[in-house]
């Protein structure tokens, strides 16, 4: 038999219905794919600015302007890493204490070729010989290769670089020359006064102490009964040794009119800045012309020699903090648990 060709199955030509018909189902999934895709560009987009404006934005925003040097916010987290770690971490969580640990370091870098000041690297790496020299024990001498190994790992502990815990070191530094440059003409004998102290928070405890002082009580008692000052209170309300620049001028030109013995009246004020806001009484217990003034209350006349310093130069500065609560959020983030 001969061979038969097989048959192909015939087709029929698409209508013109039907090419309409795929044509508007094809467009649509092209439109369908088109909006897909866009959508999901958005969503990337979205989540990269997202990023962006959270991981890349903030670091570079400024945060302290100084007489037209700019600190931007990746060195704000530094101070608070800096400042928390160095057993500060109350002041890295005032907005006030941060302003003061940015803005005076730069006014004292401005300063300090005018005031003849600098520092060494070695110089400032002092100031961290001390705190190892603390954790030596008893009759063990000072190392520098062992002290160099402890600062390597204290680096670590930081989260920060050697270039950075420098910086800091040095800004330590130049302020301890700062406060030896204004203290140096200090006397080294002064009159002063000793005195027993009792705080209380309002007038109707003040006068209630002061009765009983009148009537014969023995200060120490009173003050161990009646003083919110817990350091002084517990101690019968000793509070040492004073010269004049120490004390508040309210308290000094009261005290140190009196002769040893002689009880104030209760005077409105505070004694230093970490006393609340009350009402003190004062004993005269001894009073001294040209006593030696003991090394701590020096440094704190260094101290407050200082603080008159950097306030005169804040008065004749421009300073702008432009940290708003939002910036400060995203910078305690950043930084350890405080």
């Amino acid at each position: 038999m001969a061979n038969k060709k097989q048959q192909r199955p015939s087709r029929t030509a698409p209508t013109r219905r039907q090419l309409s018909r795929w044509q508007r189902e094809n467009r649509s999934r092209r439109i369908t794919l088109a909006v897909g895709s866009f959508i999901i560009l958005v969503v990337i987009a979205l989540v990269g600015f997202g990023a962006y404006t959270k991981y890349v934005v903030p670091p570079r925003e400024t945060a302290f302007k100084v007489n037209g040097t700019a600190f931007d916010m990746e060195y704000y987290v530094k101070v608070l890493r800096w400042l928390t770690f160095n057993g500060r971490a109350l002041q890295a969580a005032t907005p006030d204490a941060m302003a003061q640990t940015i803005v005076e370091p730069e006014l004292l870098r401005q300063a300090a070729p005018g005031l003849q000041i600098s520092v060494t690297s070695d110089e400032a790496l002092d100031v961290m010989r001390e705190p190892y020299r603390s954790t030596l024990t008893q009759g063990e001498e000072f190392n520098e290769s062992k002290f160099q190994d402890w600062y390597r790992l204290r680096l670590k502990d930081y989260g920060l670089s050697a270039d950075d815990v420098g910086r800091f070191l040095e800004q330590t530094a130049i302020r301890n020359k700062l406060r030896d440059y204004l203290g140096k003409d200090l006397p080294a004998f002064a009159t002063q006064v000793r005195l027993l102290g009792i705080e209380v928070s309002d007038v109707l405890t003040a006068n209630d102490v002061q009765t009983k002082l009148a009537q014969g009580q023995d200060f120490a008692e009173v003050a161990k009964a009646s003083s919110i000052d817990g350091t002084s209170g517990a101690n019968g309300g000793e509070l040492g040794w004073f010269v004049r620049d120490l004390l508040p001028p309210e308290i000094a030109d009261t005290v140190f009119a009196l002769q040893p013995g002689a009880v104030t009246q209760p005077i409105s004020g505070r004694l230093n800045e970490f006393d609340t806001s009350g009402f003190w009484i004062f004993k005269v217990v001894e009073k001294q012309e040209n006593r030696e003034v003991d090394p701590a209350a020096q440094n704190a006349l260094k101290n407050k020699l200082a603080t008159q310093w950097f306030d005169e130069q804040k008065a004749k500065s421009q300073i702008e903090n432009m940290v708003t609560n939002e910036k400060r959020a995203w910078a305690l983030e950043q930084a350890p648990a405080q």
